[in-house]
């Protein structure tokens, strides 16, 4: 994941359970651990995704990336959404609906 100059690699989870969408775009939301999101997100481009889980609805903070690249595919058509809980062994949880990516 890219952004504002910054560069991390995560260890991430292709989640076909995971079809968020940010609701004006459209584009696909990756999910990543609390630390793995704050790293790399900037306040100026800070957005709120309403979100239904089995817990109610809530909403996460998320902001647009520069850039994601997974294997050979590089997209900036998505949002990195904050988890609010663990993520276990993984630090992203990937959209099943990634241009390019599968």
């Amino acid at each position: 994941i890219e952004n504002n100059g910054r560069l991390i690699s995560c260890l991430a989870l292709m989640d076909t359970g995971n079809s968020l969408r940010e609701p004006f775009s459209g584009y696909p939301v990756i999910i990543a651990e609390k630390t793995v999101f704050e790293k790399l997100f900037s306040q100026d481009k800070i957005r709120y995704i309403p979100v239904t889980t089995v817990n109610g609805e809530t909403a996460i903070r998320a902001f647009r990336p520069d850039r994601i690249t997974v294997g050979n595919a590089v997209t900036d058509k998505v949002y990195v959404g904050e988890s609010k809980t663990p993520l276990a062994e993984y630090e992203v949880i990937l959209n099943i609906n990634l241009e390019g990516v599968k």
